[in-house]
C-alpha cells in the first residue's frame, strides 16, 4: 500500500512539474540540484567488497 502511495505522489509531482514554464523548471532544478547525488561506483564496489570480506571473516 505504501508503494502505491509513493507512485501516486510521484505521478502528481510529475504532472505538476510538467505544467510549469521552462524558466520555472530551471528555478526548481537550481533549488534541488545540491541535493541530487551521483553515486561513485568504484567506491561503492570497494565498500561492498570490504563488507563482504568482513562477513566472511565473522562466519
Amino acid at each position: 500500500m505504501i508503494l502505491l502511495g509513493r507512485r501516486i505522489a510521484i505521478y502528481h509531482l510529475i504532472i505538476w512539474y510538467c505544467g510549469k514554464k521552462d524558466n520555472e523548471k530551471a528555478g526548481i532544478f537550481k533549488k534541488i540540484e545540491f541535493y541530487l547525488t551521483f553515486p561513485n561506483f568504484p567506491q561503492l564496489e570497494r565498500q561492498g567488497i570490504e563488507f563482504h570480506t568482513k562477513i566472511e571473516v565473522q562466519a
